[in-house]
């Protein structure tokens, strides 16, 4: 871009920009502006400075950010000017009221409560000056975003559970429309000891979906419902510690043999370290499903369980919980599955 052409835009969009500011007393459209001048100032300063103009670019944006300062100190002056004005009508009512009770004989009490009286009407008018200026901001926000759609809104549909008799069923959840796809109603049933697993790109909406189907469950009464999330937490204390919080009735030697089906070839009064950071990030992810076999629960849901393991190990990993676990509903949400679980897997949904 010529400087000829960027000074005529940037004119052009001056004249825009006042003109905006001029129709709007909120101050929004100053505050937009002076986006605006920043955002173009930084691309084009380069250019500019090569044509040997940056100084006139930066003496056009420091009168944009002069302009806004005045504009905020005339608002601020507007303020106090008003909270001034109704001090002092306040203050000029209360002498009035005084004065007019002392002349007609009222005693000492009563003037000590006409003034407090007073005084906190004055509080209450103060206070709400702010309130009907943000008041005021909100509805012009509103207007500059455009009010809802008076029509009839269609209820969402939400995701419904149920767990009876070792069987899980789900269906209600509407999956969402992105880029890459449209969005469909979800229905799905895994039975006792099946395992669904789920997969789809990052974004495409496995987290979101796990989340939801946990909640749904937790409101099932007869199923023990465990969760392993992607960041889930590490308590500081020792291995046994952490598995000790989901389940105090295991023993050592229950601890030693969950720890050895994960691969985890560490005693169990190891130290985690604050938030487990004397773990690797496999050994913590091996360390929490070994929590969640500990509560031996009846649906066992894992976001992306093979995080920070190698192949070998996290075919090992899967099999181990199947193998613990051989009555639960498991719910699998991976990115890539290994191909021996796809192949080992009677139901797969995609998000894709």
């Amino acid at each position: 871009m010529s400087w000829n052409s960027l000074r005529t835009h940037a004119e052009r969009m001056g004249f825009e920009i006042a003109f905006r500011t001029r129709r709007a007393d909120d101050g929004s459209a100053t505050r937009s502006a002076l986006r605006t001048e920043l955002v173009t100032a930084t691309e084009a300063w380069p250019e500019m400075a090569s044509l040997g103009a940056a100084d006139q670019l930066a003496s056009r944006t420091l009168r944009r950010l002069a302009h806004f300062e005045g504009r905020q100190h005339g608002q601020t002056t507007r303020q106090a000017h008003t909270t001034g004005l109704a001090r002092a009508v306040t203050a000029a009512t209360l002498l009035l009221t005084i004065a007019s009770a002392a002349h007609h004989g009222a005693r000492a009490a009563t003037l000590v409560f006409l003034a407090l009286l007073a005084v906190g009407v004055m509080t209450s008018v103060e206070r709400l000056i702010p309130a009907a200026q943000a008041e005021k901001l909100a509805r012009q926000a509103n207007e500059r975003l455009g009010a809802p759609s008076s029509g009839p809104v269609s209820p969402r549909p939400t995701l419904q559970a149920t767990y009876e008799h070792g069987d899980l069923t789900v269906s209600g959840y509407r999956l969402p429309d992105t880029p890459t796809r449209d969005g469909r109603l979800l229905m799905f049933r895994v039975a006792a000891g099946g395992t669904l697993l789920i997969t789809g790109a990052s974004g495409s909406g496995k987290t979101t979906l796990l989340t939801a189907l946990e909640a749904a469950l937790r409101t099932q009464p007869r199923a023990v419902v465990t969760a392993v999330r992607a960041n889930d937490h590490t308590f500081t204390g020792t291995v046994a510690d952490n598995i000790w919080l989901a389940n105090p009735a295991v023993n050592e030697a229950e601890i030693s043999d969950l720890l050895t089906s994960m691969r985890l070839d560490t005693p169990t009064d190891t130290p985690v370290g604050v938030g487990g950071r004397d773990l690797s990030g496999g050994e913590t992810r091996r360390l929490h499903i070994a929590r969640a076999l500990a509560t031996r629960p009846d649906v066992l849901i894992i976001d992306e369980p093979t995080t920070g393991l190698d192949h070998t190990t996290a075919n090992h990993v899967l099999a181990e919980i199947r193998r613990l676990l051989p009555h639960t509903v498991l719910i699998l949400a991976i990115h890539k599955p290994p191909p021996e679980l796809l192949a080992n897997t009677a139901a797969t949904l995609s998000l894709d």
